[in-house]
């Protein structure tokens, strides 16, 4: 498993980000993990897991959600 980034989420919470492979495919996993002790973090069930050949759609749907996200919030700014 290779961790790719981690997110804090919160102060017991992170979103860990890897690259795996499961019977003989490439996976990506974004999970959040908990601090069961410290240093010691622990995967949650929250999460979604996919086949690396989805990455490219994936990163494209979050860019254009960043997209539409930056933009209202530009029209939120011209109307206060």
């Amino acid at each position: 498993m290779k961790i790719v980034s981690e997110i804090q989420k919160s102060r017991r919470e992170l979103v860990r980000i890897t690259l795996d492979s499961y019977k003989g495919h490439e996976i990506c996993d974004i999970r959040v993990h908990y601090e069961k002790e410290p240093g010691i973090w622990l995967p949650g069930p929250k999460g979604i897991t996919f086949s690396t050949r989805f990455l490219c759609q994936i990163s494209a749907a979050l860019q254009e959600a960043e997209s539409v996200l930056n933009i209202r919030n530009q029209k939120q700014v011209v109307k206060t």
